[in-house]
């Protein structure tokens, strides 16, 4: 989705993908958190100025809510939708695609668990958070039932893998 915003200093709009700056911003996020995370640091790297990212998004806070929902669009498409299809080796494939995602070089761990620290006493980013992690378990649930679990009941399963992905990916 493309949007117009004043250029500084001139009458005439400048054009963006609205898509794009979000990927950006996601990763800027991602990578410095929030609080570090300036607008002066957003500028540069969305190639915006201050302006612009207020009158496309309103405050810092709703161009993380953007990033943040794009973040869980990406993960529910590449990593638990994929695990859901994998039939008995659901754990297997869960495994790898959540390592393959948290270990990337320029994404280290989870967004929103990375963020956690820094925003835990906003109750708004608290439901993100435990919203987040009911479908991660539900994923993960999908999974071990897929899988099968021999000798072992289900909910210990998915317990300990909870707690094995949940700490790689911190």
């Amino acid at each position: 989705m493309q949007f117009e915003t004043p250029e500084p200093g001139r009458g005439r709009p400048r054009e963006f993908d609205r898509d794009e700056v979000v990927d950006q911003a996601l990763s800027v996020f991602w990578r410095h958190g929030y609080n570090r995370t300036t607008t002066r640091l957003l500028e540069d790297r969305l190639d915006l100025n201050q302006s612009s990212i207020y009158n496309a998004f309103g405050s810092k806070r709703a161009l993380l809510d953007a990033a943040l929902d794009r973040y869980e669009e990406r993960m529910a498409h590449e990593v638990f939708q994929p695990a859901a299809l994998a039939g008995e080796r659901a754990v297997e494939v869960l495994g790898m695609l959540l390592w393959r995602w948290v270990s990337d070089e320029a994404h280290r761990g989870c967004a929103l668990l990375n963020l956690d620290a820094e925003l835990r006493t906003d109750d708004a980013f608290r439901c993100r958070v435990e919203a987040h992690r009911r479908a991660f378990r539900d994923a993960v649930a999908g999974a071990v039932a897929a899988g099968g679990t021999p000798g072992a009941p289900v909910d210990d399963v998915v317990q300990l893998v909870v707690a094995a992905l949940t700490g790689l990916m911190v």
